[in-house]
C-alpha cells in the first residue's frame, strides 16, 4: 500500500484514478516556518517535510511501517515573474 503525506484531494484523486491503494496521513508539518527564496528548493523541503512529518506520526501512531511500499509527500508552487506562489488546496 502507498502513503499519502497530504490532505489534498486533488493528489488523492489523481491516485485513485491510476487505482493505487493509498492511505493519507495528513503531515503537521508547518509550513510557515520554512524561509526559501529559491522556488524549486522551497518545494523540495516543503515535500519533504511533509514525508518526514507523516514518517514519525506513522512511527508513535502503530509502527506499521512494513505495511507500505512507499511514502509520498508533495507540495505545489507556482513562480510568476520570478516570484514564488503557494497553491493551496
Amino acid at each position: 500500500m502507498f502513503l499519502l503525506a497530504s490532505a489534498s484531494k486533488a493528489r488523492q484523486k489523481l491516485l485513485d484514478q491510476i487505482a493505487l491503494r493509498h492511505k493519507v496521513i495528513v503531515s503537521d508539518f508547518d509550513e510557515t516556518q520554512l524561509q526559501e527564496p529559491d522556488p524549486i528548493l522551497k518545494v523540495k523541503l516543503l515535500a519533504k517535510g511533509k514525508a518526514d512529518s507523516a514518517l514519525r506520526k506513522l512511527i508513535k501512531k502503530n509502527n506499521a511501517l512494513n505495511t507500505f511500499q512507499a511514502l509520498l509527500g508533495c507540495d505545489s508552487l507556482f513562480e510568476f515573474e520570478g516570484g514564488g506562489f503557494r497553491k493551496t488546496n
